[in-house]
């Protein structure tokens, strides 16, 4: 017997990796399965598995599972019968969640690798031929599996050391120096707007701290000061987002920054139009104002019986924020109907989901979300700095943040412009070129 009832047990509950027990080894006069053209006797039958065939002629490997591994599968097994109130049998599969899981697989393994302080070579030699290769587990494959997976390793040194002479470099080195800027920048940048938006909202108060629980919105400076707190906590969103590899869900959120964004750019730049829209909303919080027969947008004065209709579409900020910055408009016709697809069940868009970035040769798709959001959070830093109250000082530190991320945004810009085309890019410089000519 090749492996023991208990192996069987829980392999056979596994549909894929269901054992007959009439396999019987290969001869080791026969050649042997991996391919190497030896036969069987002088090459894979000192390793550590074994090759077997059915009656049929078909090969299988068998590798015996280690006990860390054959604990996992009973608590894998143990977790089916506690869902489901049975043992798995028949056709049952122990691992639904991860078959449903595989469209990211490979970003997240090499992603949490790198996290571990595994080698980049190995990742890719892992990318190319789905081996990790270790003193652990080097006698469970064959010397050919052996061979592509050095090959693998010194195709990524070739690689790498590709334009030391001529300072030029390829496309994997691009995204490799890329991604590690991107993953340096992101951290510090989320780091420096939480306090950058922090100083302005408690300066701005003249508090120690915020007081959340009375906090309310009752004026224009408050509403501002609630934007900036929600960029605050979306950004905390999108930083644990991308940091666990959910892209869809992180760009999401930058929909909501953008959204927030417009907020600040239109009702700072014209205040009637807060009185209109937001202040009667505001009035219901203060009890000054009631809904006009239940409706959800219009409003009633009570002192003045003043009605009012208070709805405004995130097209109608982007169209009226476009009349001072045309980029911001620009922005909505490329990139929202996308984001709100994120946010929306969209038939559009599933295919969005069930797909995979190359991690040596694509851009990573998190990071790229990380840096929209840090773009969003930190425009409105420009706007903010025109309120009446805001000190000498205050203003003078919160530029001085944003024009130090203009500057670093810029260029991560110009790199990526060289390896991928995209207009979003483009939009974003655009939208730097606004901002560094308004505020100088």
């Amino acid at each position: 017997m090749l492996i023991s009832d208990e192996e069987y047990m829980l392999l056979s509950a596994n549909g894929g990796f269901h054992l007959e027990r009439n396999k019987t080894l290969i001869s080791d006069y026969e050649k042997c399965p991996c391919g190497s053209g030896k036969l069987y006797g002088i090459c894979c039958e000192i390793k550590d598995f074994e090759w077997l065939k059915d009656d049929k002629g078909t090969i299988y490997k068998n590798v015996k599972l280690s006990d860390e591994t054959m604990n996992g599968l009973k608590v894998v097994k143990e977790q089916f019968k506690e869902t489901f109130g049975r043992d798995p049998k028949g056709e049952d599969k122990l691992f639904y969640s991860v078959a449903i899981k595989q469209f990211n697989f490979l970003n997240d393994f090499i992603r949490i690798c790198r996290e571990a302080g595994v080698e980049e070579r190995y990742l890719y030699a892992y990318y190319c031929t789905g081996l990790l290769v270790t003193e652990e587990n080097k006698e469970r494959i064959s010397d050919r599996e052996y061979d592509e997976w050095e090959e693998a390793v010194f195709e990524f040194e070739n690689l790498t050391n590709e334009g030391s002479i001529d300072n030029r470099i390829n496309i994997v080195q691009a995204i490799l120096l890329v991604e590690e800027g991107l993953t340096i920048f992101l951290e510090k940048a989320f780091e420096q707007l939480e306090l950058g938006l922090s100083k302005f909202i408690l300066d701005s108060k003249n508090a120690q701290v915020l007081e959340v629980d009375s906090f309310q919105v009752c004026d224009h400076k408050s509403f501002i000061e609630y934007c900036l707190y929600k960029i605050i906590k979306n950004m905390d969103s999108v930083s644990l987002l991308i940091s666990n590899g959910h892209k869809e869900n992180a760009l999401a959120v930058v929909r909501f920054l953008y959204d927030i964004y417009l907020n600040i750019f239109v009702y700072i730049s014209d205040y009637k139009l807060f009185e209109e829209k937001i202040l009667p909303l505001i009035g219901l919080e203060l009890g000054t104002h009631v809904r006009v027969n239940g409706s959800k947008h219009k409003i009633e004065e009570l002192a003045t019986e003043k009605k009012t209709y208070t709805k405004v579409s995130i097209i109608e900020l982007a169209k009226q924020a476009g009349k001072q910055n045309p980029t911001a408009m620009k922005m909505y016709d490329s990139l929202f109907s996308e984001l709100s697809g994120y946010v929306h069940v969209s038939v559009l868009m599933s295919d969005k989901y069930f797909s995979e970035n190359d991690p040596y040769y694509e851009l990573n798709e998190e990071l790229l979300a990380g840096l929209l959001a840090v773009f969003f959070a930190y425009l409105p830093l420009y706007e903010i700095i025109k309120l009446d109250h805001v000190t000498l000082e205050l203003k003078r530190d919160i530029l001085f943040l944003a024009n130090r991320l203009t500057e670093q945004i810029r260029r991560f810009l110009v790199t990526l412009k060289g390896i991928e085309e995209n207009p979003v890019f483009d939009l974003m410089e655009e939208m730097l070129n606004y901002y560094e000519k308004t505020a100088s």
